[in-house]
């Protein structure tokens, strides 16, 4: 069995200057956890939720790191809202991020005459759980997700 067999043909793709936000919400209406990002129909990165899991933690990190190292012993209430909006302007600040910032760059791709076993071996091998699938000249025609390999060992 080949990429080809068990690939989606139908990818939801991204554009490098898509905001945090709006892949947030392509992910969440599209059921999907993972996308290409695509520039001029080449394959230029990949963005995952650990992408944005990654970028959210890198704020609140240093945000929080910021916050604690400010406050004193005793904290007044007004100094509390003051930090705690802090917070929430950073949290602004991350959806307007544009992924081609917090992208995977360096996206592997398959042919689809690459064997599924090839596939599972680059996914754990590279750790990820989609390879765009695109045809010799580059052309994105599909996607395998660690889901499809489990369905074709499911029906054999």
């Amino acid at each position: 069995m080949k990429a080809r067999d068990i690939m989606s043909k139908e990818v939801i793709t991204l554009n490098p200057d898509d905001t945090a936000a709006l892949v947030a919400e392509k992910f969440l209406k599209n059921n999907i956890n993972g996308a290409p990002v695509m520039d001029d129909e080449k394959v230029v990165g990949f963005v995952s939720e650990k992408n944005l899991v990654n970028l959210i933690s890198e704020i609140f990190e240093s945000s929080i790191g910021t916050l604690a190292s400010a406050l004193p012993p005793i904290i007044s209430d007004r100094l509390l809202k003051i930090e705690v909006d802090e917070l929430f302007r950073d949290f602004e600040r991350a959806q307007k991020v544009k992924i081609k910032e917090i992208m995977t760059k360096k996206s592997i791709t398959i042919l689809p005459e690459t064997l599924i076993e090839k596939v599972a071996e680059i996914m754990c091998e590279k750790d990820v759980n989609h390879l765009p699938v695109v045809d010799e000249d580059g052309k994105l025609v599909g996607i395998v997700a660690r889901e499809d390999i489990i369905h074709a060992i499911a029906k054999g």
